[in-house]
């Protein structure tokens, strides 16, 4: 979450392009956290696969916005 505020700060324009990764163990703030930013995430364990599928369709928004610009 530090890191996102942070990003936040530094460097606005690339907020946008995060993705969380998340285990297991987290707790109700991260939850909270997590839902009011509406980012895509993965949880682990995960497959290769589905790590690839989530960065191609995060590409794929990035580019869908960027041509709308």
């Amino acid at each position: 979450m530090e890191f996102f505020e942070e990003l936040g700060r530094v460097a606005p324009e690339q907020v946008k392009r995060v993705v969380f990764m998340t285990g297991d163990a987290f707790t109700v703030q991260v939850q909270h956290f997590l839902a009011s930013v509406g980012h895509r995430r993965i949880e682990k364990p995960f497959k290769a696969q589905d790590l690839r599928d989530l960065v191609q369709a995060q590409i794929n928004a990035s580019l869908a916005e960027t041509a709308k610009e």
